[in-house]
């Protein structure tokens, strides 16, 4: 249940994704909101590594790659 819900999660960024990269459309999305996103999941990883905490580490790993994906896309769609 618990990786379900690790995988689960972070698939609520999907939607905004597909509009930067399949739509390029970057109108209204924030390029510090999406930044703050990605630099403060890197400190949730590392605890999730250091306590061993294998979901966390899914969730958030995928986390950080989603919100990553959105910052770049908006670099490369502006």
């Amino acid at each position: 249940m618990v990786y379900a819900i690790s995988v689960v999660g972070p698939l609520a960024t999907v939607p905004q994704i597909v509009e930067i990269y399949f739509r390029k459309n970057v109108s209204g999305i924030s390029l510090l909101s999406w930044s703050l996103y990605f630099l403060l999941t890197i400190p949730l990883i590392l605890y999730a590594v250091v306590h061993k905490e294998k979901p966390l580490i899914l969730m958030y790993s995928i986390n950080g790659f989603f919100n990553l994906s959105v910052v770049i896309g908006i670099f490369v769609y502006r």
